[in-house]
């Protein structure tokens, strides 16, 4: 089961997730994953320190996902889909979509 989480609220919403996979499409097709810290441009767009490939990636296709895993398997995971550009040697990501993920641990 999903919930969306309006763009709005998401900066609100990733106070108790720090960090996140970052997951990027190489010039191949293949994902690219990067754990990454995130932070926050005063305007709500989430800011990325990554590497090289990260970057190249991002550079051909912008189109990204970020997965913000919880704390424990019993709380809900926070999917983003965004655009993402270079930004001052880091990584914007503007958020497109954002959902609650529940668990399907047992």
């Amino acid at each position: 089961m999903s919930i969306q989480v309006p763009i709005p609220e998401l900066q609100a919403k990733l106070a108790d997730y720090p960090w996140a996979f970052l997951v990027t499409v190489s010039a191949e097709g293949r994902p690219h994953s990067l754990a990454v810290a995130t932070e926050f441009f005063p305007d709500g767009a989430l800011r990325l320190h990554v590497g090289r490939t990260s970057m190249a990636n991002v550079g051909e296709r912008p189109e990204v996902t970020l997965l913000f895993p919880p704390a424990s398997g019993t709380e809900y995971s926070v999917v983003v889909d965004g655009l993402a550009t270079p930004a001052d040697g880091d990584l914007r990501v503007e958020a497109t979509t954002a959902v609650l993920h529940r668990p399907a641990l047992r």
